[in-house]
């Protein structure tokens, strides 16, 4: 691994720089212009990527346990196969971004916008999605066991077969999702919108649901659930 020494690059021009191979762990690359760059492999654990451009930039492989990337654009990165485990990814713009194989197990993603991101085969066991933006994701295959998805937008994504083992979808909208094969086994999805969900899963106990939205008096819901029983 190549190892560059400088660790102060915080504001640097970094455009399409050849980074790939490096060692930059613990780096300040704070407000760094990094689009386009080739990092593919390279060591950023611990690195500081907080308001960083990482637009269309290559991370496959990539190491960044810990990083700090509050605030950075990372629409349309590559991060295939990178590891992002306890991560800061608060206010990350992650829109049409290669997560495919990625380890984002307990990484916080609250409101995040992952909208049409390819997740396919991702580890976000015990990850924070509530509020997160996922339409048109991709995430067949991921683990999303123990996971939050709590108020998630899932409009129209690819959740065939997903893991979602105990999950967290209360108030989801699940809305023309593909969640064929998945197992959805003790996951909560109370107020859930699954009216156009087809087919359903293991694991939706229909009855449970009805129940619930009628106790909770939303009457739509607990009538779309009973006309799919």
């Amino acid at each position: 691994m190549k190892d560059h020494r400088l660790k102060d690059l915080a504001g640097a021009d970094l455009r399409a720089a050849h980074l790939d191979d490096g060692d930059l762990s613990g780096a300040d690359l704070s407000g760094a212009d990094l689009a386009d760059a080739n990092l593919a492999d390279a060591n950023l654990a611990d690195a500081n990527l907080a308001d960083a451009d990482l637009t269309g930039a290559d991370l496959t492989g990539a190491e960044l346990a810990g990083a700090n990337l509050v605030g950075a654009n990372m629409a349309g990165t590559n991060l295939a196969g990178a590891n992002l485990y306890g991560t800061n990814l608060y206010g990350t713009n992650l829109v049409g971004a290669n997560l495919a194989g990625t380890n984002l197990a307990g990484v916080d993603l609250y409101g995040t916008n992952l909208a049409g991101t390819n997740l396919a085969d991702a580890d976000l066991a015990g990850a924070n999605l509530t509020d997160a933006d996922l339409a048109g994701a991709n995430l067949s295959g991921a683990n999303l066991t123990d996971a939050d998805l709590a108020g998630a937008n899932l409009t129209d994504a690819v959740l065939c077969d997903a893991n979602l083992t105990d999950a967290v979808l209360c108030d989801a909208n699940l809305t023309g999702a593909d969640l064929s094969g998945a197992d959805l086994t003790g996951a909560d999805l109370s107020g859930a919108d699954l009216p156009d969900v087809d087919p359903l899963p293991e694991g939706v106990d229909l009855e449970k649901l009805e129940r619930e939205a009628r106790t909770a008096g939303d009457w739509r819901m607990a009538t779309a659930i009973a006309l799919r029983s």
